[in-house]
C-alpha cells in the first residue's frame, strides 16, 4: 500500500472515530435529559440549573467535535472558499471528556451525591468510551483517576449524617465504604479488561 492510500486509510479511521464520538456524545447528552426531565416530575427542586447545564455541555462538545479537522472536511464544501477554523481530533476528544466527567461530578453533587444520584452510573461509562475512542492509556488513566477522585468526593460531601455515623461505627458507614469500594473496584477492573482486549 503506497503513502496516498496509507493516508486515505487513516484518514477514514480518524473520521470514523470523531463519528463515534459525536453518536456517544449525543446519546450521553440524551440520557442526562431524560433523567433530568424524570426527576422534574418529582420531588427534587433544584434541578432548575439541569437543563442549561446540559445543553451548555452539548454545545460545547458536539460544536467542539464538529469542527475537528476530520469532519469539518466532510461540510466544508458546503461553504464553497469560506474558510473556518478548526481543531484536531485529540484535543476535541480531550475537551469531551474534561467537560462531561465534569459535568457529570456537578449533576451527582446535586442529586444527593454518589451513592443516591441517578448520574452516578455516568461516571463508570466514560472511561470505556474513552477505551473505544482509542484514547491513549495516559489520558485513561487520567480520566480514570479524576472519576475516582470525584465519586469519593461525591460519596462523602453529601452524606449529610457521614461524621456522625463514622464515629458511632454504624453500619450505614460499612455500607456505604462498601459501596465505594466495589465501584471503584470495578471500574478499574472493567477498564483494564477492556483497554487490555481492544481492537488494535
Amino acid at each position: 500500500m503506497d503513502g496516498t492510500a496509507q493516508a486515505a486509510v487513516q484518514s477514514v479511521g480518524q473520521v470514523n472515530i470523531t463519528a463515534a464520538a459525536l453518536t456517544a456524545q449525543f446519546s450521553l447528552l440524551v440520557i442526562m435529559a431524560v433523567a433530568t426531565a424524570i426527576m422534574r416530575f418529582g420531588r427534587s427542586h433544584h434541578q432548575s440549573s439541569s437543563p442549561l447545564l446540559i445543553l451548555g455541555l452539548g454545545l460545547v462538545t458536539l460544536g467542539f467535535l464538529l469542527f475537528t479537522q476530520d469532519v469539518r472536511s466532510l461540510w466544508q464544501p458546503l461553504l464553497g472558499e469560506t474558510a473556518l477554523p478548526s481543531i484536531g481530533s485529540s484535543a476535541a476528544l480531550l475537551i469531551m471528556f474534561c467537560l462531561d466527567i465534569t459535568c457529570v461530578m456537578i449533576l451527582v453533587f446535586f442529586t444527593d451525591g454518589s451513592h443516591g444520584s441517578p448520574f452516578s452510573p455516568l461516571f463508570f461509562i466514560l472511561p470505556i468510551i474513552a477505551i473505544f475512542l482509542r484514547e491513549p492509556f495516559s489520558r485513561l488513566a487520567l480520566y480514570v483517576a479524576t472519576v475516582s477522585v470525584f465519586f469519593t468526593v461525591a460519596l462523602i460531601v453529601n452524606t449529610d449524617d457521614w461524621n456522625y455515623a463514622w464515629q458511632q461505627r454504624s453500619s450505614q458507614v460499612r455500607t456505604r465504604v462498601a459501596f465505594w469500594w466495589v465501584s471503584l473496584a470495578s471500574l478499574l477492573l472493567t477498564t483494564l479488561l477492556a483497554y487490555a482486549t481492544r481492537p488494535r
